[in-house]
């Protein structure tokens, strides 16, 4: 193990989600890893699961936050037979694709009830709270989203034009796009521990 005994922990969406691939990014960062990301994690469940995993052996820990409009839940009924994702939350717009009788119930709440304005005012909440629990450890914040105009972290690293340029299968990226970003997260990493 590289870094000495630091031990980073990593929580997130599918952008730092295990893919069973040798190349991503967080593979290639030369630390012990505790990866607890899941693929279509929403806010929420990225504040539940560091909440669970953040301890004293924890040296430094990374954040991939979502789209602010995933929705919670425990139990994805489009996705229940599928190993990686049964657990996921509901992107908006993915569920209306689908055509399913969850799309039209989709559809309904989109139209009768959905208001952006505190969606993102939620989103924004657990964000802060997800800087209060960390605010103790050395801490990255990353997205493979825009997050211009959704909340401002210190420390933040985007990954959204790798997203733009190198859209790939594992964590989103290609090769190159992962080892982009395994490159810059080491840097930040090494500015904090300095």
């Amino acid at each position: 193990m590289s870094g000495g005994q630091d031990r980073i922990l990593i929580a997130g969406d599918s952008f730092s989600s295990d893919f069973n691939s040798s190349y991503e990014w967080w593979k290639k960062i030369p630390y012990q890893i505790i990866n607890v990301s899941q693929p279509g994690s929403s806010e929420f469940k990225i504040l539940k699961s560091l909440e669970t995993n953040l301890n004293n052996n924890i040296s430094i820990v990374i954040i991939f936050h979502t789209n602010f409009n995933r929705i919670y839940t425990e139990k994805n009924l489009l996705h229940i037979e599928s190993n990686s994702h049964k657990k996921s939350c509901y992107v908006i717009a993915d569920v209306i694709d689908k055509k399913t009788e969850i799309s039209t119930a989709m559809s309904y709440y989109i139209k009768y009830f959905y208001n952006e304005k505190f969606v993102l005012w939620t989103h924004k909440k657990i964000c802060s709270e997800i800087e209060n629990i960390t605010n103790e450890f050395l801490t990255i914040h990353c997205s493979g989203f825009d997050y211009t105009n959704i909340y401002k972290f210190n420390n933040f690293i985007s990954a959204n034009d790798l997203f733009i340029k190198y859209k790939g299968n594992t964590c989103h990226l290609t090769e190159h796009g992962n080892q982009l970003l395994a490159d810059r997260i080491c840097q930040h990493i090494k500015k904090l521990l300095v």
